[in-house]
């Protein structure tokens, strides 16, 4: 399953390349009073049927089918932070039963530390397992919110807030450095 052109997106590599494309990029704009944003991207691949083949051109241009976050990130070796994301999500999700996880997915880990460890544990994805598709997910959701966090001097996190009675009613743009691939 590899792939040279994925990014792990809780890896700090990735963040480092996101803030260097954004300076380069968004950088030359950043002042520009108009300027809501800045996406250097459209979307990740969310679910199974956005990886799927597309033979046709109805939805764009034909594609071979693809491998989306939650199966290429819980795949990675067990040093990738996003293996540990996963794992982390996934114990959470079980309750530290690993027994219950490997009933759901008919594997045989004596703990979650073992599956942090393995790589290319589960290449495919069960669609008629309930359970699979829920902590994909969960782990998706927690992906997503990891890849478009806002990032930035003036980002929401970072941007100070003010006393709404002080202030008019015309909210301040904030500007964030978006995520990357």
């Amino acid at each position: 399953m590899p792939d040279e052109r994925f990014l792990d997106v809780y890896a700090r590599e990735f963040e480092r390349r996101c803030d260097r494309l954004a300076a380069e990029f968004a950088g030359p704009v950043s002042e520009d009073p108009f300027l809501l944003g800045y996406a250097m991207t459209d979307c990740l691949l969310l679910t199974e049927e956005d990886c799927r083949e597309r033979p046709d051109v109805i939805g764009g241009a034909p594609r071979a089918s693809r491998v989306g976050s939650p199966r290429r990130l819980r795949n990675l070796p067990g040093s990738a932070a996003g293996k540990s994301a996963y794992v982390e999500t996934v114990r959470g999700l079980y309750r530290d039963d690993i027994a219950g996880f490997n009933r759901a997915y008919g594997t045989r880990f004596d703990s979650f530390a073992a599956l942090a460890r393995t790589a290319d544990w589960r290449p495919s994805s069960d669609l008629a397992n309930p359970a699979e598709s829920r902590d994909n997910a969960a782990f998706l959701q927690r992906t997503v919110d990891r890849y478009y966090r806002p990032r930035g001097p003036r980002s929401p996190a970072t941007t100070p807030t003010t006393s709404s009675s002080a202030t008019s009613s015309t909210p301040t743009p904030t500007r964030s450095t978006p995520s990357c691939r």
